[in-house]
């Protein structure tokens, strides 16, 4: 495994104190008062044994920070990069979060004033010097940066976070081994693909950025203890405790953006997705996919820096998006859906999410022994995988490629629709990651696993996602709701001969949308008008939905192959173009089976792969 980059060789280094301080190394900072004539009084205790290690600034010399050094009461090493804007004012919140991570500093109003001075006015032996970032993940090519260490080998100066933003809350923890959280959490999702599939979701996060996959989310969707938030709790194990890694929908999109930020290159897990407001819903799906934030102004005027990450999330809830979106009057666009993919949470075997609940007496005793698992025995196996990948980054694009292959061949229709290919990019990287960790005897499954449980809920996404794409299957949904509501209503009925056909009715069409005939061999047919055609495909291109329909054979092209007709209908004087519905919209799918077959989606062109390797 590559060497973990530490500060070691810092640790070792003392400070240089002005006079009115005094290092102990038993008992502390001291301050060294003096009276009017500078003559010594009794020095005051600060805080207990504390360093400063190196001063820390950012790429662009900008961020300025101080990393420090301290144990705690029961004699554990800690390091924290402190943000030097944080020693503006009366540093409260600097206090707390030295406090909370054990450092004894004195109650005295005064005294605890000093220490900020202290920190300030120490210069580090030989003026060392740190980059600091305030994002995890990849930094200079190969150092992956956590709130607590910097994994891979340093050629230059030590990398470091520094964010005042995440304080003392670290979501990333190690509790227990490698082998302990392979026994105990990974053995427990062997046999259950969505099991496997969360976990290997976690292990996914580095790849993006390394593969150049786009970000995006997946999402378990189904009824309430299916045992969808143990699903969260085993792939958040791989980081941390699920009780502090784990995040909610419930937040604002502005709370959203910085949680993003701070999981950088990982797994963001997302419970209970009803949790946030529908009408943001598709608006924050779309920022955590498109890994970047708002633009905004500070007080002044000025650009503040938009924060970016790279980022997978798994997420959870009883309803879809789409469905989730609907309950505040709004639609879902297809690029939303892909870019958090419905997994139905159900594995059909009776058990919710589990298939195989490995001897207990039910699922509900099972989710419970994962969910006491994964909080007992978390962490170290993600940084064991981070530093073989640090390590072996060269190679890695090969590997990943074949294994990706290797699903896309098994389980992705050929020809399949751009949307399709989209989403089978993200599953296919899942598999990938699975598959690596295993390569590196983290997980204890066996090869071929991962790529199995990726498997069955990609094949369960493209069933609930259905044929062709999205946009078409919106399309053609909204066009017969239209007819279904204004078929009768808006619509003139007419008779008589194509050429010069006659109103069919005395009474007058209000907010009139075109004219409406019975065909001889069943059926009716529509004529729309321009006008009334844009409002039917409201929130689509009217120029694309039209091609659409006719390719579908839904409106008749002319014999110039345009998309609209020219018709003499009733009481509209001269020829008008209009589109020519057909009453192939009510069967529409029997007519698009042959448009299922062209984009390689129907179900006989998917294979029947339901076991194990």
């Amino acid at each position: 495994m590559a060497a973990r980059a530490s500060i070691e060789g810092l640790e070792t280094m003392k400070s240089e104190h002005r006079p009115e301080f005094r290092s102990d190394k038993k008992r502390g900072i001291y301050y060294l008062p003096v009276d009017n004539d500078g003559n010594p009084l009794t020095e005051q205790w600060i805080c207990s044994p504390l360093q400063i290690i190196a001063k820390t600034r950012d790429g662009s010399s900008e961020n300025w920070g101080y990393l420090l050094s301290f144990t705690d009461s029961d004699g554990k090493a800690k390091n924290w990069t402190l943000p030097a804007e944080m020693l503006k004012g009366s540093c409260e919140e600097m206090r707390g979060i030295l406090l909370s991570k054990g450092l004894r500093i004195t109650t005295n109003f005064n005294l605890r004033q000093k220490l900020a001075s202290y920190i300030q006015v120490t210069e580090p032996r030989d003026k060392r010097r740190a980059i600091c970032t305030d994002r995890t993940g990849w930094h200079e090519g190969n150092l992956f940066v956590l709130p607590d260490q910097t994994i891979g080998e340093q050629t230059g100066e030590v990398v470091l976070f520094q964010c005042a933003a995440v304080g003392a809350c670290n979501p990333f923890s190690v509790k227990g081994t490698i082998e302990e959280w392979q026994e105990e959490v990974a053995a427990l999702c062997a046999g259950n693909a969505r099991l496997l599939f969360a976990v290997s979701c976690s292990f996914a996060g580095p790849l993006l950025a390394l593969t150049d996959t786009e970000n995006g989310g997946l999402h378990f969707v189904g009824d309430t203890s299916t045992g969808k938030t143990s699903a969260l709790d085993a792939g958040a194990s791989v980081w941390g405790n699920p009780d502090t890694f784990c995040q909610s929908w419930r937040a604002t999109d502005n709370g959203l953006e910085g949680i993003a930020a701070s999981y950088n290159d990982v797994l963001l897990p997302l419970d209970e997705l009803a949790e946030m407001d529908p009408r943001k819903a598709g608006q924050v799906a779309y920022m955590l996919a498109n890994g970047q934030g708002k633009g905004r102004a500070n007080k002044n005027g000025a650009a503040q820096d938009r924060k970016y990450w790279c980022l997978l999330f798994l997420s959870s809830g009883e309803i879809g998006l789409a469905d989730h979106m609907k309950t505040a009057g709004m639609s879902a666009k297809a690029g939303q859906e892909i870019r958090l993919a419905d997994i139905p949470a159900d594995a059909g075997a009776g058990m919710g999410m589990f298939q195989d609940i490995h001897g207990t007496e039910s699922a509900s005793r099972f989710a419970d022994m994962l969910k006491d698992a994964s909080r007992n025995y978390h962490g170290a196996v993600g940084v064991a995988y981070l530093e073989e990948i640090a390590a072996y980054q060269t190679c890695l694009t090969e590997i990943i490629a074949n294994y990706r292959q290797e699903f896309c061949r098994k389980y992705v229709p050929e020809n399949a629709s751009g949307q399709i290919q989209r989403a089978a990019a993200r599953f296919s990287l899942v598999a990938a990651a699975g598959e690596l960790a295993t390569a590196y005897e983290l997980t204890g499954w066996q090869a071929g696993a991962s790529i199995w449980g990726a498997g069955q809920c990609f094949k369960a996404w493209l069933d609930s996602w259905g044929p062709g794409a999205k946009e078409e299957q919106r399309l053609l949904q909204q066009v017969r709701a239209f007819f279904e509501k204004n078929g009768e209503s808006r619509f003139t009925p007419m008779k008589g001969n194509p050429d010069t056909p006659e109103s069919d009715t005395d009474r007058a069409t209000i907010n009139r949308a075109g004219f409406r005939r019975e065909q001889d061999g069943g059926g009716t047919e529509y004529f729309v008008l321009p006008e009334a055609f844009r409002e039917i495909c409201s929130g689509f291109d009217h120029r694309r939905a039209a091609k659409i329909l006719a390719d579908s054979g839904i409106i008749l092209r002319d014999g110039e192959g345009k998309n609209t007709q020219s018709k003499t209908l009733p009481g509209m004087g001269k020829k008008i173009r209009c589109y020519h519905f057909t009453a192939r919209i009510w069967n529409t799918d029997p007519e698009h089976q042959e448009h299922r077959e062209k984009t390689g989606c129907s179900r006989s062109s998917q294979p029947e792969t339901s076991e194990l390797p």
